[in-house]
């Protein structure tokens, strides 16, 4: 198994800043870690840091990280506290950027990786 190809992964988190932007045009850092324990990828909001194993082939890798990404962009507020959810809209918000992705001639198939 090939690793991934980091510059493609850079690209492709610049790209989803710019046309996915985070909620109040937060920055974020992207760090690669093989210490993650039973996944592949996470998000740290205080750091605001995006933590992705490479050692995975360059598809697999951009796909964790538009899954993470697609948690940036629909982390919200229920009874006073911040909640992220594998629910219809964290769904909802992952397929724009999946179909958007491919739209624009990338290479991770809609659903490829869970």
């Amino acid at each position: 198994m090939s690793r991934a190809k980091r510059g493609d992964v850079r690209a492709v988190l610049k790209w989803l800043a710019r046309v996915f932007p985070a909620p109040g045009d937060l920055r974020w850092k992207l760090v690669w870690d093989r210490e993650l324990k039973g996944s592949y990828a996470e998000c740290d909001w205080e750091t605001r840091q995006l933590h992705l194993d490479d050692r995975y082939p360059t598809e697999v890798v951009i796909s964790n990280l538009m899954h993470e990404w697609a948690h940036v962009r629909d982390r919200r507020e229920h009874d006073g506290n911040l909640v992220e959810h594998h629910d219809n809209t964290f769904y909802l918000e992952l397929g724009r950027i999946e179909r958007r992705y491919m739209e624009e001639g990338g290479a991770v198939e809609v659903g490829e990786i869970s």
